[in-house]
């Protein structure tokens, strides 16, 4: 990696397999090594990071990784197809390990003659830190951080009816024998960070007690309904609206801090849309505002409409025309979709005088 003097290798597995022959480390200029889909930190590691994830591969050549001279029904194998950073030491012997916890599903593997394991996506669910390089399994880390997950949903959390922006029809369930309707792996991640919690390990207890913790709300604000059928033109994405911080005592005791709220509001994508061509905005939020619990203000402000419509005609600046599949356009073609930029944020006190802070323009 020229540009920042850094070298990246591909390094063999201390316990290869199949599916997990290699690993990547990157190391910086100062000697610190950044270890992706390492997966054991040792040889003789009790413990795993699950950074790899593997689907099934084909290899339809002889001499081609995952080929069977059986032929082609047999000739497919696990391969990783994404290696997460995992392991991090720096140049004093000082390290750090990424867990990750993986969603797995199966499909229809060749036409569903056979309904087979993959890994869909994964998300990070802690890091250990305060540790020394090659005695990481000797014992519990001095430090850690929790990262909690929760479903990408509203309500009583019913799969898939309360799930707005998750296609869980697209998933086929561990259990099953047969997956019909799907005959190629698709991924995705039905979570969202819920919150994250920083601990320290307490020997008197053998237990980690916490330290520090933030818990992130998020809704579904809707998408607005500007065409026909009457509802959400398109689904509601979801949208950070508060987080609070929360700090801990020793004795367990805790105290929270006046939660950050996010505003935003609803901006259209879409420069061509409307009823008559039976196109939506597309209408995404963008944040707007951040109120911080102190009394404290901060606005955003962006850029203003170049090409309202009808206006075909209009000077195409801050405009891209991609190819729409026919989910946003009602014929699939061109269109054009806006480039909303942010051009001023002001700092302000909502408490007494409501005095502001001169607003800082950016040159985009």
């Amino acid at each position: 990696m020229q540009e920042t003097g850094s070298l990246l290798t591909c390094k063999n597995a201390s316990v290869p397999s199949p599916e997990l022959p290699n690993y990547a480390e990157r190391r910086t200029q100062d000697g610190t090594q950044y270890f992706f889909g390492r997966h054991k930190r040792c040889p003789s590691d009790t413990a795993v990071t699950n950074s790899v994830l593997t689907v099934p591969v084909f290899g339809n050549q002889a001499g081609e990784p995952c080929n069977n001279a059986a032929g082609f029904a047999s000739s497919w194998c696990y391969q990783a197809y994404r290696w997460n950073l995992d392991y991090v030491v720096d140049p004093h012997g000082n390290s750090m390990t990424y867990v990750w916890s993986k969603l797995t599903g199966r499909y229809g593997l060749n036409g569903n003659t056979a309904a087979v394991l993959y890994d869909l996506s994964a998300s990070l669910d802690h890091i250990d830190y305060g540790t020394r390089a090659g005695s990481e399994a000797g014992g519990s880390a001095p430090a850690r951080v929790v990262f909690a997950t929760a479903g990408r949903c509203s309500g009583a959390c019913v799969i898939p009816t309360d799930y707005p922006d998750t296609p869980w029809d697209l998933y086929c369930a561990t259990t099953a024998t047969s997956c019909p309707g799907l005959l190629s792996p698709t991924f995705f991640n039905p979570n969202r960070l819920a919150s994250v919690t920083a601990l320290v390990w307490n020997p008197a207890s053998l237990a980690y007690r916490n330290v520090d913790q933030w818990v992130l709300t998020h809704t579904f604000p809707p998408s607005g309904d500007n065409i026909p059928p009457a509802g959400n033109d398109t689904s509601p994405n979801l949208w950070l609206d508060s987080l609070t911080h929360t700090g801990f005592a020793a004795d367990g005791s805790s105290l929270a801090e006046p939660a950050v709220h996010f505003g935003g509001t609803a901006m259209a994508n879409m420069v061509d849309w409307g009823a008559n061509i039976g196109v939506s905005p597309y209408a995404h939020y963008r944040l707007t505002s951040i109120v911080n619990g102190m009394g404290g203000q901060t606005l955003v402000e962006y850029s203003t409409v170049e090409c309202p419509r009808p206006d075909a005609q209009a000077e195409l600046r801050r405009q891209r025309v991609p190819v729409l599949p026919a989910v946003l356009h009602a014929d699939p073609g061109t269109g054009r979709v806006r480039l909303v930029q942010q051009v001023r944020g002001d700092q302000g006190d909502r408490v007494g005088s409501d005095r502001r802070r001169p607003g800082r323009d950016l040159d985009l």
